[in-house]
């Protein structure tokens, strides 16, 4: 799972989208999918998501590359837009597509 701010990061290397940052939503990208339907989706942000532990084993829940929790056969954890906002400082103005050629060397495409 993903916001804007996160697609650039975790989610760009698994395969997911690069996001612009003034659009609210939330990424899901599978890491290494072993079926057909390994492809992002991109959820609004009133929507509340259940990702449950449906095989026999355990799974673990990893925040911005730290291990923050176990879930054990059958738990499930529902991912939520948080109530208030994260304020960014900004030391010049962001340009999202500039950032993006910038980073990415495609000054000639």
């Amino acid at each position: 799972m993903a916001t804007p701010t996160g697609s650039t990061a975790y989610t760009f290397s698994a395969g997911g989208p690069l996001v612009d940052p003034e659009i609210e939503v939330l990424v899901l990208t599978a890491v290494a999918p072993h079926n057909l339907f390994g492809r992002p989706i991109v959820f609004g942000p009133a929507v509340q998501l259940e990702i449950a532990i449906t095989s026999d084993r355990a799974a673990r829940v990893n925040v911005d590359g730290h291990h923050r929790a176990d879930l054990d056969p059958g738990a499930a954890i529902t991912v939520v837009k948080g109530e208030r906002p994260v304020r960014l400082i900004r030391l010049s103005p962001a340009n999202f597509a500039r950032t993006v050629k910038e980073k990415f060397h495609l000054h000639d495409a």
